[in-house]
């Protein structure tokens, strides 16, 4: 097959965050799922946002609850629509 099409670099962070107060366990290296907070759907402190519009330049503001924040930043994209609707 030949295919002949080009997507636009858009690279964003999916996930970003801080520690919510109540993720004792991932804070203490507990077994993860025991305690702690989803990321689906993003909350007060971030989680999973994928929106290619939040990235470099964008600015972010999140509830600090814990000591030190804790910045968590994963699901790196170099492309990505209008979001992840089912999570």
């Amino acid at each position: 097959a030949d295919f002949n099409w080009k997507a636009p670099l858009r690279p964003h962070l999916g996930t970003l965050a801080v520690m919510p107060s109540n993720t004792n366990a991932y804070a203490n290296n507990n077994e993860p799922g025991v305690e702690g907070a989803n990321t689906i759907p993003p909350s007060r402190f971030g989680g999973n946002v994928d929106d290619w519009r939040i990235g470099k330049g964008a600015t972010m503001y999140y509830t600090v609850e814990v000591e030190g924040g804790m910045l968590v930043a994963g699901d790196t994209h170099a492309a990505q629509g209008d979001s992840e609707l089912a999570g």
